[in-house]
């Protein structure tokens, strides 16, 4: 597992970038998708996949896009930047 910024470190200010509220322990190879923002958590902890990736492929590295995960209430408040990153990307 890797502890993974929410908001990356690079956009945090000071008090961000030490608060355990924006991290994630995920995965070596979903940390890799979450940063490049392939991957996303809905506000009900549902995976959101960008439309290049294959739910096959995710689904044989055991990456459940069913599941809901759970997101704190203060962990959702940095996730939202996280998603709007992600659709900013998508429109570019």
């Amino acid at each position: 597992m890797i502890g993974s910024h929410i908001k990356p470190w690079s956009l945090s200010d000071d008090d961000e970038k030490l608060d355990g509220n924006n991290g994630l322990l995920l995965s070596p190879h979903t940390d890799k998708l979450f940063d490049r923002y392939l991957i996303i958590f809905s506000e009900d902890g549902k995976i959101i996949i960008a439309p290049e990736l294959d739910v096959a492929v995710l689904a044989q590295w055991g990456i459940d896009v069913q599941k809901a995960y759970s997101i704190s209430p203060q962990q959702q408040v940095y996730m939202k930047h996280h998603r709007e990153e992600f659709k900013r990307k998508r429109l570019i």
